[in-house]
Parts: structure tokens; sequence; C-alpha cells
């Protein structure tokens, strides 16, 4: 519930109508509104520059539809073929993102709105002038008045859990509290960032990313002050004690500069110094390993190795992660993806609409059912054209109501119908009350289009009447009486969401037992993928058409677990640690599947016989990593140790570099990032398993 963006949305139809009533045409007024209110619905609070693509582009394609839909009703046929190919493009956007599938439904009803009427080419051309310019207002008016803010309390949220990580790695005890230090920020932190959970916009995946990331530095920093103690336990005069508090206030730096940089957006410093000083240190104590220890302070040594090579990892991708949420890393990283082949970049939306196009794909099977819909809701509406008024709402109701998941689909399509109706006889009883004048009617537009923007973006009933309240209200404004649309509008809307509710009846999904199974697939495409990656690396590079396929393949995976966890959130009894993992697996495997196409591009580097050797190593840690994971999410009880140490096989892989050359710089730094991320789903993907044998149990 945003009032701001409210307040815009009444703002941008204060002034539609005011040029309607300046001009002394209803019809221009109510044309230019359409325009504004349908451009509303694309206002967020993000950044401008996100906002103003977004905006112009819902004011452009609303435009198209109004043309294509006012001239294209001249001829029933191509009206029709404009419509499914228009519902079925609408359907498969929901597998790029959210907002791109909101703006299309948006667009859609547009068309259908105005294909009422059939106009000349001219007339639809002023038609569509005027709602581009409704459009044009409303964005301006969105960008002109919100502050570059997106994203204020998630990085305030953040910063002070890093900030409390930085006072945690430098405490003088550890203790066994009944509350772990942190982990009271930890809580707050997740609740902060609890509403990202959906959100795709590189920046959400950021923050999420950065919060498990800290999540993460939590538990290796109470490793490693548990180790410290044991070790001082063990001989106070340790001379490693000393090297060990050296990296615990050098990590303390770091995540106070990590702090900084989310909160402010200010350069990481002296950051990237510290974490060279880490590495250097925990090089120290792998090189003095068994120095004359007993079997104890071996034990303890090795375990306190594994946590400093977690450690840095961990500190550099938050580092990483950390300089992408500045503006300069927006901008470096959005520059970066689009120097790259288009098949080659990761968030590309044409190469993900392309890899969806096959039956596997959930957004395609939506997109098929949405067209379907749409095109019996419109023969439906030609048939009782002459029995009923303004027809047009049947399909348009079925392309608002009609969502990629059943929960979804059910409580819109009774909320809509309910909602529609308790709005019409709300407005035409505030109509008949209040007096019979232009500016009471325009004032309650403007009342209801902010309460639709407002209070309605968190309860779709009160939003289904806000706009059954509207369309009375803006019709009243063209001298349509009330009486003449409230019936057709109930029985309208009653009609096009039982049609969605029968289909997806007929043809249903359930997503609640399929999560594990959607996660394997992808991480078996992702096995595939790597294997072949890790080939061209070796020096055997596949075809290119194979990279493609297992490239695209790779991606209807990714889309599809998207697709089936955003799903499972809308269903009933989804639990709120199930949606937290789901979160950090989203991220982690994104992250993974980036380094693989990073490697992939610089994978013409040849690399030395050593560095081949080791790289070899390193690719069968990974290899076994992902295919025990894929056989733990099919029913087999894998055990932790099962798992091989990747950050030592990645450790041991950069022993090969070559000191004097920066050449294989790009190969070792996504390799780290690929260990990082699989560390990171091992941890979540057990995690979720765990806890649902133990319910089960239960």
């Amino acid at each position: 519930m945003d009032p701001w963006v409210a307040f815009r949305a009444a703002l941008g139809m204060v002034f539609s109508l005011g040029v309607g009533y300046w001009k002394d045409s209803p019809t221009i007024g109510l044309a230019i509104a359409i325009g504004a209110l349908n451009v509303c619905y694309s206002d967020k609070s993000d950044a401008y520059r996100d906002r103003a693509k977004r905006l112009l582009s819902s004011s452009v394609l609303s435009a198209l539809a109004v043309f294509a839909a006012a001239y294209s009703a001249n001829d029933p046929v191509l009206m029709f073929i404009l419509l499914t190919f228009g519902a079925f493009f609408a359907g498969m956007l929901v597998v790029v993102d959210s907002v791109a599938a909101e703006v299309s439904v948006i667009v859609l009803t547009s068309f259908l709105i105005f294909s009422a009427q059939a106009l000349s080419s001219s007339a639809a051309l002023e038609l569509s002038l005027y709602a581009f310019l409704g459009g044009l207002v409303q964005a301006f008016i969105s960008i002109a008045l919100w502050p570059l803010r997106r994203y204020r309390p998630e990085r305030r949220a953040l910063g002070n859990l890093y900030q409390d990580l930085a006072f945690l790695s430098v405490s003088p005890v550890y203790t066994k509290d009944a509350t772990p230090l942190g982990s009271l920020q930890s809580i707050e932190t997740q609740n902060a960032l609890k509403a990202l959970a959906g959100d795709d916009r590189p920046e959400a995946r950021r923050y999420r990313s950065l919060l498990s990331q800290a999540e993460r530095l939590r538990i290796t920093t109470l490793s490693l002050l548990r180790l410290r103690k044991r070790l001082s336990r063990e001989n106070p005069q340790d001379p490693r004690l000393q090297p060990l508090t050296q990296i615990l206030d050098a990590a303390s730096k770091i995540m106070r500069a990590v702090s900084l940089v989310v909160v402010s957006g200010k350069p990481l410093g002296v950051a990237p110094k510290y974490v060279d000083q880490i590495e250097a240190l925990t090089s120290e104590f792998r090189a003095r390993r068994g120095d004359g220890d007993s079997p104890f302070t071996t034990a303890v040594m090795n375990d306190l190795i594994y946590q400093l090579e977690a450690l840095g990892g961990q500190l550099r991708a938050a580092c990483e992660l950390a300089l992408k949420t500045t503006l300069k890393g927006i901008e470096r990283a959005e520059r970066l993806e689009s120097s790259r082949p288009l098949k080659m970049r990761f968030w590309g939306s044409v190469a993900t609409l392309r890899a969806n196009l096959t039956l596997q794909s959930p957004g395609f099977r939506h997109a098929i059912r949405l067209a379907l819909c749409v095109a019996i809701g419109e023969i439906i509406s030609r048939v009782y054209q002459g029995h009923l008024q303004r027809t047009y709402w049947i399909p348009m109701t079925i392309a608002i109501v009609l969502k990629p998941d059943y929960f979804s689909t059910f409580s819109r399509s009774l909320l809509r119908i309910g909602g529609t109706l308790v709005g019409l006889v709300f407005a035409t009883a505030l109509f008949h009350v209040l007096p019979q004048s232009v500016w009471v009617a325009m004032g309650l537009v403007v009342l209801f289009t902010f309460l639709t923007r407002w209070i309605g973006s968190a309860n779709y009933g009160i939003f289904a009447m806000c706009v059954g309240a509207l369309v009375v209200l803006l019709l009243a404004l063209t001298h349509i009486s009330p009486k003449e649309v409230i019936w057709a509008r109930g029985m309208n809307t009653f009609i096009g969401g039982a049609i969605a509710l029968v289909v997806y009846w007929l043809w249903p999904s359930s997503e609640k037992l399929q999560l594990s199974e959607e996660i394997a697939r992808m991480l078996e495409t992702y096995l595939e993928y790597f294997r072949a990656v890790a080939s061209s690396v070796e020096g055997t590079r596949p075809a290119p058409q194979e990279l493609d396929r297992l490239r695209q393949k790779a991606r209807i995976a990714r889309a599809n677990f998207q697709a089936a966890s955003g799903r499972y959130a809308l269903e009933r009894g989804a639990a709120f640690e199930d949606m937290k993992v789901l979160s950090s697996v989203t991220v982690a495997s994104n992250r993974f599947a980036h380094a693989m196409m990073a490697v992939e591009a610089g994978s013409s580097q040849q690399s030395s016989p050593a560095q081949i050797a080791a790289f070899r190593e390193f690719a069968a840690s990974i290899a076994k990593s992902l295919s025990l994971l894929c056989e733990a999410l099919r029913g087999r009880d894998v055990p932790r140790n099962e798992f091989p140490d990747v950050r030592s096989a990645y450790v041991e892989f950069t022993k090969s570099r070559e000191r004097d050359s920066e050449k294989y710089t790009l190969l070792y730094e996504e390799t780290d990032r690929m260990t990082n991320s699989l560390n990171t789903l091992t941890e979540q993907i057990l995690k979720r398993l765990f806890t649902n044998r133990l319910k089960e149990s239960r």
C-alpha cells in the first residue's frame, strides 16, 4: 500500500478529466483518462530510469493497442486473430518477469475495451493519440515527483545486519546464549526483505543474495570464534591466535565497508586490501598445519582452515554484490551484460521467451490456456452481443483474472465478481445520493482512482470494487445512465470469471509436491551445461549448436523452477521457511548459471597443462556436488560428508595460477563465484529436505 503511487494516479486522472472539461468534450477526457489509468498500473516506487522505461513502454503499447483495436474492429476476423495472438503473448511474458506480465495484461484489456466500436483509420489514430497523451502525463507525474529511493528500508536493514556481523567478528568471547549473536538482527532483516521474495529485478536479487551471504558469514564467524576459543584453551600461547584475531578484525572492517556501501552507495574503499590480507594469512595457516601439533590441535586446525577458506569466498561475494548495488555498479553490470552476444545474456528476454516455447514450460501452457480462454470469451461475447451491452467485458475479465496458478485464478475470479457487484451498487447509490454535478462525479473518479492504487494493491476484492465504481462514474461523465451499466457489467464479469475457473479446473496445476523435482531438473540441466563448459576450458570445445541447446535447456528449467516457486508461494499452506529457502536457492542458482556463462564466454583463452589438470579436479567436485543434490532432491538420503569439499578443490585450483599473468583472472573469479553459489545451494537444499523430513516424521 503505497499512498504516493496512488496520489500520482489520482493526479493523472485529475489532469486528464480537466483536459476533457477544457475541450468541452467528455469523450476526449475519457480517452485521455483511460490512457492515464492504464499506465498508472505500471507505476512503481523504483528508480527513475527503470520506471521511465516501463511507463513510456506502457504508454506506447497502450496507444498501439487502442489504434489496433478500434481499426481492426472493422474486420472481426482480423480483430479475433490480433486478440488471440495478444493473449498468447501476454501469457508468455510470465516467464520474463511479473512486471512485464502485468503490463501485457493491461495492454490486452485496452485492446478489448476499444475494440467495442469500429472507427476509421483517422479516428482510431486520433483516439490512440489521446490515450498516448494520458500515458505520457502519468509517466511525467511519476518521474517528476518520486525520489530515487527504491529499496531504502531493505538497504537499511541489510546495512544494520552487516554492522552487527562486523561487531560479532571482533567479539572477545564466544558465548553459548539461547539466542546466538546476530540472530535477532538476521530475523528482522529477513522480515524486511520478505516482500522481495517475488521481485525479479536485478537489485532485489542482489539484496536477497546479500542476505544469504550474511547468514553464511554469521555461521562461519561463530564457528571461527568457537575454534579460537578451543585453540586458546589447548595452548593460550599458541602463536597462531594472533593471526586469527587479525583475520577476524579484517573481516569486521570488510563487513563495515559492505554495510556502508549498501546503505549509502559509497565505494568499498580499503576492503579489497583486507580481503587480500585474509587470503595471505589463510595461506600461512595452511602452510603451518601439523607442525608438531597434537591430534586435537590438528583436528582444530583442519576445521579452522576450512572455515577460513569459506570466509574468504563469502567476503569476496559480499563485496562483489555490494558494489553492484551502487549506481555505478548497476551501470557496469548492465554494460557487461549488453556487451555479450544476445544468446549469452543471462537475462535476455528474447532468449528466455524462445527457450520457453515448449509444452514443458508452465509459461507456455499458461499462454495457450489464456489465448484459448480469451478466444472463447470473445466468441461468447459476439453471440450474446444482441442480448447484453458491452460484452467485451467477458474476455476482458478472463484476461485479468486468469493466472498461472489455480489459487490466484480462483480467488481473483470470486473477488472480481463480488467486488465488481459491490462497486457497481455503491457507485450507483452515491450517484443518486450526492448532487448531480460534473464536479462531484470528477471528484468521485479521483477518489476511487486513489483507492484503486492504494488499498486495491493490498486486496483484490477492494480493487475490483473500486474499478467497478470507476466504470460507472466514467461512463456517467459521458451521459450514460448507471442503470444501463450495472446489470451488463455484473453479468459479463460473472460469465468471464466462470469461464476462467472452468478451464483451469479442466487443466489444473499444483506445485506443492513438485518443487523438489523442479529444482532437481534445473540442477540436472546445469550439470549438463557445466560439463560442456568445463570441456571447453580443458580444450575440447563442443559444437556451438550443442552449447546453444544446453544453454536453452537450462533456461527452460530455470524459468520452470521460478514459475513453480512463484505458484507455490500462492498456494494455501505455503510455509515461510520454505519460501526463504526457495528465495536463496533462486539467487544462488542464478549466480551459478551466470558464472557458467561467463566462463563459457572466456573459455577461448588457452590454459597451461597444470591449470587444466587442476581445473579438471575442481570440475569433478562441482559435477559430483550437483549430481548428489539431484539425488537428494529425488528422495535419496545423502549424508553431508558424501559431498566433496568444493572450496578446498577451488583453493587447489588457484595454486595453478601463473603469478606474473592476469590472463586467467576471469576464470578464477567466476569459479570462485561457482564455489560460493554451489555451497549456498547445498546448504539451503539440504536444510529444506531435512525440515520436510522432520515434518513428515511428526
